[in-house]
């Protein structure tokens, strides 16, 4: 059941969408992205099971985790546009919440390593997630540095 359950909640609610490219929210928003710094703070917001990371003065990368049946977690990223609470762009992935390598376990039998799925995208076929990664970085490195320089 773990894995049909896995299997399932990637089919349906897994993978990586964008509502606005950076370019279109560029257009939206004239002169705005020359002005964002980007934030090097590495700590993270956390309000219950989401963890908010500033990126600039505008957006925020929140990840949210939630726990279905099986063991299996659910992983929700998103840019977010913090003027509107617009989300730009997401990507969903689901593992199981096994406890493969036994820490934290009690005995043998909680080291079910059969029932452990990573993502669910495997190997080298993790596009969604390269996507997703790749505009993530166009947004963090929109506007200008630290230093001043482009």
């Amino acid at each position: 059941p773990t894995h049909a359950v896995h299997r399932y909640y990637c089919l349906v609610d897994g993978g990586f969408m964008v509502n606005k490219t950076l370019e279109e929210w560029k257009r939206e928003n004239p002169g705005v992205a020359e002005t964002l710094v980007p934030n090097n703070e590495p700590g993270a917001i956390i309000t219950g099971n989401r963890r908010r990371y500033i990126l600039n003065q505008r957006f925020v990368w929140d990840v949210y985790t939630t726990h279905h049946a099986f063991g299996v977690k659910g992983r929700d990223e998103r840019i977010v546009d913090m003027k509107n609470d617009n989300v730009l762009a997401k990507y969903i992935d689901f593992d199981t919440d096994i406890r493969a390598l036994g820490l934290g376990t009690k005995n043998f039998r909680d080291m079910r390593v059969w029932l452990m799925a990573r993502s669910c995208e495997v190997g080298e076929l993790m596009s969604k997630k390269i996507q997703f990664n790749d505009y993530f970085s166009a947004i963090k490195k929109s506007g200008r540095m630290q230093n001043g320089n482009k």
